[in-house]
């Protein structure tokens, strides 16, 4: 489900590109990495939250950049709260076997 959410650039030389959500899970990963905090339960919503930025819409962004349906999920992902809790419990589950 998650590894299928890639998206595809509408310039098909430019080929695949990771998106919004990577930068989020790197950023987590290594907050949480550095300071030992758990990841469930750190917040997200904000960058998807256009009042803070017209720029975090994620909805524009993949319309303006990248091919959009049926090609990637990673918006709705994003979105769910179940689907980032099992993000982010991934993340714990990861550092706490290789950290």
């Amino acid at each position: 489900y998650f590894f299928a959410s890639f998206v595809i650039s509408k310039d098909e030389k430019d080929g695949h590109h990771q998106y919004l959500l990577v930068g989020y899970l790197t950023a987590l990963m290594t907050y949480c990495a550095i300071t030992g905090d758990s990841a469930v339960g750190q917040p997200y919503a904000f960058a998807d939250d256009r009042s803070l930025n017209p720029y975090f819409d994620m909805d524009a962004f993949m319309t303006q950049y990248y091919v959009y349906e049926p090609f990637t999920n990673f918006v709705s992902i994003y979105r769910s709260e179940p689907d980032m809790l099992g993000l982010q419990q991934l993340i714990d589950d990861y550092l706490a076997k290789y950290n």
